[in-house]
């Protein structure tokens, strides 16, 4: 367990005082703490805060719903889950209680006592609803980050695209979509959160969720029109493949059209009948050959006037 006094005059950890915690009011005006419990410590919260022995805590179920949410406890306290990525790109709940005066976080969840400490002495992080807000945009800010990522894979699919179509592409273009589709859901969840978050602030509390809710909806914005680009180059996967189906198919009728002349001399030719042009002359094969090469010489003329040969 770790916790800290937060201040105008920035970020002090002290012992842990239950008495003090429980007796409410200890803290001077415009400080508020936060605390910082493990995965232990979370279950066993209504032990170290007698305020919360009466509030219907299911922190076992709360725990395991790692989906962005909020649910109201009571009247001053709220449990919030944001949905963040940590530095190895994993997911990551952040899971919190809110209240005037305390802000309870299970684990750091890719929070650190440093940038915690850059929000306090930079004056951003004033209250827990602030601290809050904070995280909230930082987890904005790392979606857009995937959004962008997202963004810079597709283009570079699609040039490979429009050079050779493969069918391995198909299975990226799948797995953009699901991502697309997943930073959609997570988005909505957040501009939920977000909202309800607006809506239970104290009355004399400064709006400062009404920003963060209108970027998470440019954002999902954003969201969609990606959506929709990776259906249209879903599209124009199945164009280029079918144009490469195309150019293939084009070249074997050109080549079945060659060699059906020749194929019909050929066959002529073979019959078994002892009188036929040619069959007993020395020179009979050498007229053969010239007439097939003048047959492919005279299709490839056509086929060259017509640009069939051409792309």
């Amino acid at each position: 367990m770790e916790n800290f006094i937060i201040s105008p005059g920035g970020i002090k950890q002290t012992e842990y005082d239950l008495s003090s915690i429980n007796a409410g009011g200890s803290l001077p005006a415009a400080h508020f703490r936060l605390l910082i419990l493990s995965e232990q410590e979370w279950d066993r919260l209504p032990r170290y805060y007698s305020h919360f022995e009466n509030l219907p805590l299911d922190l076992a179920a709360l725990r395991i719903m790692d989906f962005p949410q909020i649910r109201r406890l009571s009247s001053s306290v709220h449990y919030v889950c944001y949905e963040d990525t940590d530095a190895q790109g994993e997911e990551v709940a952040v899971r919190f209680l809110l209240s005037a005066t305390e802000f309870i976080m299970i684990g750091w969840n890719g929070i650190n006592l440093e940038r915690i400490t850059k929000w306090v002495k930079s004056g951003i992080s004033e209250s827990p609803f602030h601290l809050a807000q904070i995280m909230g945009a930082r987890v904005l800010r790392h979606r857009q980050s995937q959004l962008e990522q997202l963004e810079d894979l597709m283009d570079s699919l699609e040039e490979v695209i429009m050079k050779e179509p493969r069918t391995t592409q198909q299975t990226g273009i799948i797995v953009l979509q699901r991502q697309v589709i997943s930073l959609k859901k997570s988005l909505n969840a957040h501009q939920s959160v977000f909202t309800r978050l607006a809506n239970v602030m104290p009355k004399d509390f400064p709006g400062i969720w009404q920003e963060l809710v209108q970027d998470t909806q440019r954002e999902l914005e954003n969201v969609r029109q990606t959506h929709e680009l990776v259906q249209n180059l879903r599209e124009a996967y199945q164009a280029a493949v079918d144009n490469r189906a195309n150019d293939i198919m084009k070249w074997l009728t050109l080549l079945a059209t060659i060699l059906l002349p020749i194929n019909i001399l050929t066959s002529f030719f073979g019959m078994n009948f002892q009188y036929l042009p040619l069959l007993h002359k020395s020179y009979g094969v050498m007229v053969f050959f010239l007439i097939s090469i003048l047959i492919i010489f005279l299709a490839f003329l056509i086929f060259w006037r017509k640009k069939w040969l051409r792309r």
